[in-house]
């Protein structure tokens, strides 16, 4: 449907009409969203090639588009490009607006993230905690742009292992969304899912489920099963159901969320790749090891290839798959 209308558009108004490049932006932003990032990669490269031409690289809409494209680079896995371009946005964007304009909190916020995706979460953190104190300032606390802030502080902060703090964060993101939007909305439910793995990584494993399968059934109700934030909080639940030692809960939840991740982003996107390591690490746990070092051998095969040995999850594969010989040994030895 989007690409009929842009082809419409094109036809009548011409190629490197205003209207024209703007639904190609918008075209790209919707093949996105459906995980097909390559493809959306280069429909936002030609609109900025063509608004670097007719507008220059310094207008508004140009970096409009800049950021539209690194939050494309860095859904998609490309980080690298993500980091690159978003760092330009908010350099120019600081320069031309001003360091506080919404626009450039915007971009930092989204660079934050593609830091954090990095693996770089002190810096990530930096990011997050300015345009929080610069947002709760200019906005107030309660603003939604404010709590989105909090929220992506609070993950940060679990990140570099400060769980205090971000327990501490996530319950007021999660207390206010809840006044003031109701709890199941979905900035709630996104929330309660990020207080519901600090709950799991400080070990209150039974609060985590609770919270957790509440909060996966409510986001595949608001947002559907494909959704990738759905999908988010039904891998955290499987792996507090693989915690709790309920393995074949935790394998079908694992399975599904492969599934689906490989149909909305591919098979070999890093986010399905974690996906099948947990798949294989439960698989492992159950005894069944042939099948477990299959899958964590595609990963590493896929990680190496695709994304480089310097991503973040590609020791954490290779380190799974040399610990599985001596860990069956151990077993089988304990076993006789």
């Amino acid at each position: 449907m989007a690409r009929d209308v842009e082809k419409k558009i094109k036809t009548v108004l011409g190629p490197e009409h205003p209207d024209t490049v703007n639904s190609r932006q918008s075209l790209a932003n919707i093949i996105a969203k459906r995980g097909r990032f390559a493809e959306a990669e280069a429909v936002g490269l030609e609109v900025i090639s063509g608004k670097e031409r007719k507008l220059g690289p310094r207008h508004p809409s140009t970096l409009l588009s800049k950021y539209y494209l690194g939050s494309i680079y860095q859904n998609g896995g490309n980080l690298s490009k993500a980091e690159h371009l978003l760092s330009e946005v908010v350099g120019v964007r600081s320069e031309i607006l001003g360091e506080e304009h919404p626009e450039t909190l915007e971009s930092m916020e989204e660079l934050g993230a593609a830091l954090w995706a990095m693996s770089r979460y002190k810096e990530s953190e930096e990011r997050h905690a300015r345009v929080l104190e610069a947002r709760t300032r200019i906005l107030a606390p309660k603003h939604p742009d404010s709590l989105s802030s909090m929220h992506n502080l609070a993950s940060t902060r679990m990140a570099l292992e400060d769980l205090k703090h971000c327990k501490a964060l996530s319950f007021k993101v999660v207390e206010l969304r809840s006044i003031i939007l109701g709890d199941d909305r979905e900035d709630t439910l996104l929330g309660m899912n990020t207080l519901a793995t600090v709950y799991r990584r400080l070990g209150r494993l039974e609060d985590a489920k609770a919270l957790l399968c509440k909060t996966a059934d409510s986001l595949t109700k608001v947002l559907g099963l494909k959704d990738l934030r759905t999908l988010s909080a039904i891998d955290t639940l499987a792996c507090t159901y693989s915690d709790l030692q309920e393995l074949d809960q935790a394998e079908k939840q694992f399975s599904g969320v492969v599934n689906e991740r490989s149909l909305v982003l591919g098979p070999e996107h890093a986010q399905t790749l974690l996906s099948v390591h947990n798949h294989g690490s439960t698989l492992w746990r159950q005894s069944r090891w042939l099948e477990a070092v299959d899958l964590e051998a595609k990963a590493v095969e896929v990680s190496q290839r695709v994304h480089g040995p310097d991503h973040p999850y590609t020791p954490v594969f290779i380190a799974s798959l040399e610990q599985m010989p001596d860990s069956m040994k151990n077993h089988i030895s304990s076993s006789d």
